[in-house]
Formats: structure tokens, sequence, C-alpha cells
């Protein structure tokens, strides 16, 4: 996390176990993506964006 700030609490220590993608929870990687896209678990696409991005690129 560079470049952001952290808390520094004493005497906690933060520690990092990177882990192959198999084995992170399903419903952990939908929660990320929901949480950048909240329409995308549902669909794959919000229909609104792309209606108003063809519009202004008419």
């Amino acid at each position: 996390m560079r470049g952001r700030s952290r808390k520094r609490i004493p005497g906690v220590t933060l520690r990092r176990t990177w882990v192959p993608y198999d084995q992170i929870s399903r419903n952990l990687k939908r929660v990320i993506i929901a949480s950048e896209d909240a329409n995308f678990v549902n669909n794959g696409y919000e229909t609104d964006a792309i209606l108003q991005a063809w519009e202004r690129n008419k």
C-alpha cells in the first residue's frame, strides 16, 4: 500500500501472506468486484453506463 497513510498501532504488526487465486473465497472475490461495480455481479455490465456512453459518443 505505497502512498497511503496507515495508522500505526503500538504493539501491532501487519503481516501479509500471499495465497494462490483459487484459494481465495468466491464470496471475497465477489465482494471486491461489487465494491467497484455494484451491478457487475448481477449481469456483468451496467446498462445505464453503456447507454450514457453511447449517447455521449454518437
